[in-house]
């Protein structure tokens, strides 16, 4: 598909484009700007704009849903002043600097519909492209005992100190241009599922041999959390097709993975026994990390009553909450689960209100296009083991789909069933 050029267009792709690049930032009159906020806020100025001198508005019944959860985040931050100074701080920032922009992307759908989401997905494979490169290189670079330089940057482009922590759980998880190897992988695996829509329209091998690359990337930083995603997408296609005849996609890159899997243990288990050890703890969740969230659950179940259970304990506190038995409240943090931290922030009633939401944004993406459906099944699955409600990207791309489920009119290109 081809988009002419224009400013409004140029916008949309460059916020997906930058989206990723948050271990980099610049450093202008005094501040520390990431550059992944460079995309969105022009996005934000582009929307205003619009709003005010040639708006288009039409409705859109999930306008009224962003807005009342960004009403409910709100309301739930007078909770905060039950924690500390810090606690307290952060959640008026997050719900200023994350939330409030849940209205900005669900008004900028409303100007825009389809076509941002589409040129924000594009651009999002495009540095999905150079960000495996980077990589890659930042892997093979430490094979050889040396780590990736950046001098060659300009002075007012910094690293975030974060890059540094390369080496985890035994293993070599570069991030690339991303400060965590999850995020980074899980970036990889939108890009994958996405670009399902332009492979079977197109039947076009080289969008393969990408979705490839981008798989084989996943695999190297060894993200358990994107490769659970892809395995439960693909589920969720095997389901469509059985019940509905929709397409099984995804059958090649999930195949692939799972081979590549067993060539790499069978490998290790020879020549690095060692190594293999640590993989296959990793790979099957026997570390600390996928026990720790059942501790999460029933530690914050021990000390909470009734009204914090159903009501939750205010926006952005998970963290202070279960510092009595985990880390420390003098910084902030929240359990690697989206759905734990929503149950302890915002309450068991919103979880299943957000459930039940999500299962209807569901329903009408999988009625109006198939692989839509697909991609927020993906969104959805990485939230199980991994906190993305401080991400920009999964907070977008969550609201363009629930605005193209209640979205009324015509298309800007077939739908994939």
């Amino acid at each position: 598909m081809y988009f002419k050029f224009s400013m409004n267009n140029t916008i949309f792709f460059l916020a997906g484009f930058f989206s990723i690049v948050s271990a980099f930032y610049l450093s202008l009159f005094g501040l520390n700007i990431r550059i992944y906020e460079t995309g969105f806020y022009l996005l934000f100025l582009l929307t205003i704009i619009t709003l005010f001198t040639k708006a288009n508005i039409r409705k859109n019944y999930g306008f009224s849903l962003v807005a009342i959860i960004v009403i409910y985040y709100f309301i739930n931050i007078l909770q905060l002043n039950n924690t500390n100074d810090i606690y307290e701080i952060f959640g008026y920032k997050y719900f200023i600097n994350k939330m409030f922009f849940l209205i900005v992307y669900a008004i900028a759908f409303v100007l825009f519909r389809e076509k941002l989401l589409v040129l924000f997905m594009l651009g999002l494979v495009y540095i999905s492209f150079l960000n495996s490169a980077l990589i890659w290189t930042e892997y093979l670079s430490l094979l050889n005992g040396t780590f990736v330089s950046y001098d060659f940057l300009p002075s007012i482009v910094s690293v975030d100190i974060k890059k540094e922590g390369i080496i985890n759980q035994g293993l070599i998880r570069p991030s690339g241009l991303t400060v965590d190897p999850n995020y980074a992988a899980a970036y990889l695996g939108l890009s994958v599922v996405f670009l399902e829509k332009y492979k079977v329209l197109k039947n076009n091998f080289f969008i393969f041999l990408l979705q490839i690359f981008f798989l084989s990337t996943i695999l190297l930083v060894f993200s358990r959390t994107a490769m659970l995603a892809l395995i439960l997408s693909f589920l969720f296609s095997v389901t469509s097709f059985v019940l509905y005849r929709k397409k099984l996609l995804l059958k090649e890159i999930v195949f692939i993975m799972l081979i590549l899997i067993g060539v790499v243990l069978s490998i290790l288990i020879v020549d690095f026994p060692d190594l293999y050890e640590n993989v296959l703890t990793r790979l099957f969740l026997e570390d600390s990390s996928g026990s720790t969230r059942l501790m999460y659950l029933e530690y914050y179940f021990s000390i909470s009553n009734i009204f914090h259970i159903l009501f939750g304990n205010g926006s952005g506190a998970s963290g202070y909450i279960l510092s009595g038995e985990f880390n420390s409240s003098d910084f902030v943090w929240s359990p690697e689960s989206i759905y734990i931290t929503l149950l302890i922030e915002q309450g068991l009633i919103f979880l299943v209100l957000f459930f039940l939401m999500s299962l209807i944004v569901l329903y009408k993406l999988f009625k109006k296009d198939y692989i839509y459906s697909l991609l927020f099944v993906y969104l959805l699955s990485i939230g199980l083991t991994y906190n993305y409600l401080g991400d920009r990207i999964y907070l977008f791309i969550y609201v363009m789909l629930l605005m193209f489920a209640f979205q009324k009119g015509g298309r800007i290109e077939k739908s994939v069933n």
